[in-house]
């Protein structure tokens, strides 16, 4: 199975996806921040230990050659080329003619019996001779996996992971070992140097967001309505007698007189 991470564009709607062509290492880490403080017997420990996000950290490489596995935009091309060289004849083996003695006395007839013996066994006498090379001209035919855009393949997945960055997308990551939800691209680092040539080496922090559901009951209706005015109930503070004066003066006529009374 491929490492691939795809997430949903938050403007356009639409799917992107990258693939890399190489994951050289990919680390999964999950964390459980455990509390260092004693813990009561028979406790719950679920109190006690608190689940940190997941965490994906990977390498991929990126070629600027097309890749039959990933790309959609290349095809084989056919080619013909036409070679001169020299063609190389090599060393031949070749079965000689050799004259045998005259049969004219005795031991010339034995000589040639022997002969023709030993040639019917063996084959022969043979000799080898390498050929002079010469000029020629081949014809080779051959195909190759060409790309028919002008589509930069390392530039197009910089482009998407820092789009992806940039809006905070949501990305799913699809990998041998496992999937990760909700992820978000935390580091980008980009390299390039003399052993990558054209292609480009990406190493990406990606951590999990909680994602907390929301929904939206009907509150009970209240006691009282809310927002009403209230009825004024007036002032609570004693107003000002108008006749308090005359009063007063009647009340102090009344002690003179008990007062003059008192004195005869």
């Amino acid at each position: 199975m491929a490492t691939i991470l795809y997430w949903t564009d938050p403007d356009s709607g639409l799917t992107e996806s990258v693939e890399f062509d190489v994951v050289p290492s990919q680390l999964h880490e999950d964390i459980l921040e455990i509390t260092s403080h004693p813990v009561e017997q028979s406790a719950a420990m679920v109190d006690h230990a608190r689940e940190q996000p997941t965490r994906l950290m990977l390498e991929g490489f990126v070629s600027s050659v097309p890749n039959r596995r990933i790309d959609t935009d290349a095809a084989d091309a056919q080619v013909e080329m036409v070679v001169s060289g020299f063609t190389d004849p090599g060393t031949q083996s070749i079965q000689l003619d050799v004259a045998s003695s005259s049969p004219r006395t005795l031991s010339g007839l034995i000589s040639a019996g022997i002969t023709a013996v030993g040639d019917a066994i063996g084959g022969g006498p043979r000799g080898t001779f390498r050929g002079v090379a010469r000029r020629a001209r081949q014809t080779l035919f051959g195909s190759f996996y060409q790309q028919r855009t002008a589509r930069d393949r390392v530039r197009d997945v910089y482009e998407k992971l820092q789009g992806a960055q940039v809006k905070r997308a949501l990305i799913t990551a699809q990998t041998p070992l496992r999937e990760h939800f909700d992820m978000m691209l935390e580091r980008l680092p980009a390299q390039q140097d003399e052993e990558d040539g054209t292609g480009a080496t990406f190493e990406i922090d990606l951590r999990r967001i909680r994602v907390a559901d929301t929904e939206t009951v009907q509150s009970p209706e209240p006691a009282e309505k809310r927002g009403a005015l209230a009825k004024s109930g007036g002032s609570k503070n004693a107003k000002a007698d108008p006749n308090a004066g005359a009063k007063n003066d009647a009340a102090n006529k009344s002690l003179l007189a008990m007062g003059l009374d008192a004195a005869f």
